[in-house]
């Protein structure tokens, strides 16, 4: 059976970070949750790979059972953040995992660091660069669009969460499963739930990632409505990239077996790795 490790590690003075470790080694999966949210939205991968790799998740802070301080509510504290984890965790070659907004904290990290231990980068649903004028952009939204989005954060955190899981995923969800990813996005501490919101929205990570396709294996899981303006940036910028079209943002807890398969096999060709054995059945959704 397949250790698994609960754990605080320091990453500052006044930080520490909880951790679930699962498996062992120096080469590791790391999930990086999106912004407002806990390690747990990666429930579904909770024992997938680590039987293959270690797999890291952790709570970033002022997320969940991690820390919370006044300063450092930035992705750039969120990349230094994630080094010194990796450092302290004995890490030594990974795979970047991020979902939504934790895509801007393994971009400063590798801004700041270079590719070093990385061998490979699965942005999971995130443009580099949210914010943008020009409608045919990847992007999030103009503006005034983010700038909504924002103050509805500030309004009401738990409310802005109840509106937004919805459309999250591509079915109707339960109320169980609605209040379920309301609980712990709304567990975030306000302050920094906000401070970070606004940071990802003037995060320009474009020049990381074209770094990081260029000499990592790398791939892109992102919604259906995105994929036309991803892939279109992609084909000028990174067309290393893989992309991998699924119908929702929250895809890898939408479809976990979908997911969690291709990223089995990316990590194989991201290590080095034989080929893990494909399972029948699932039908992977569309390749560029």
């Amino acid at each position: 059976m397949t250790s698994v490790a609960e754990h605080f590690v320091t990453v500052s003075d006044d930080v520490e970070l909880y951790v679930r470790d699962e498996g062992a080694g120096e080469r590791a999966i790391v999930f990086i949750t999106g912004w407002s949210c806990t390690h747990d939205f990666f429930v579904h991968q909770f024992g997938a790979f680590s039987t293959s790799y270690r797999t890291i998740f952790y709570d970033p802070r002022g997320a969940g059972r991690s820390s919370t301080s006044l300063g450092g509510n930035n992705y750039a504290r969120h990349g230094e953040d994630l080094a010194r984890l990796l450092d302290r965790l004995g890490v030594m070659e990974c795979v970047l995992a991020p979902w939504s907004y934790g895509n801007h904290a393994a971009l400063n990290y590798i801004a700041a660091n270079q590719l070093g231990r990385v061998r490979g980068y699965l942005n999971i649903d995130s443009s580099p660069k949210p914010m943008s004028s020009d409608a045919h952009a990847w992007r999030d939204g103009g503006p005034d669009e983010l700038a909504g989005y924002y103050q509805a954060v500030r309004d009401g955190q738990r409310d802005f969460f109840a509106g937004y899981a919805d459309a999250m995923v591509s079915r109707p969800l339960t109320d169980a499963e609605r209040n379920w990813i309301v609980r712990h996005a709304a567990s975030v501490d306000p302050f920094a739930a906000a401070a970070t919101f606004a940071d990802g929205h003037f995060s320009d990570g474009r020049d990381a990632f074209i770094a990081a396709a260029r000499s990592v294996a790398a791939m892109v899981m992102v919604n259906e409505a995105s994929a036309p303006a991803a892939k279109a940036w992609l084909d000028d910028h990174a067309p290393e990239a893989d992309v991998e079209v699924y119908p929702s943002h929250m895809l890898f807890w939408e479809f976990p077996e979908r997911f969690n398969e291709q990223c089995l096999e990316f990590c194989a060709r991201a290590f080095g790795d034989k080929k893990p054995k494909k399972k029948t059945g699932l039908g992977f959704l569309t390749r560029r």
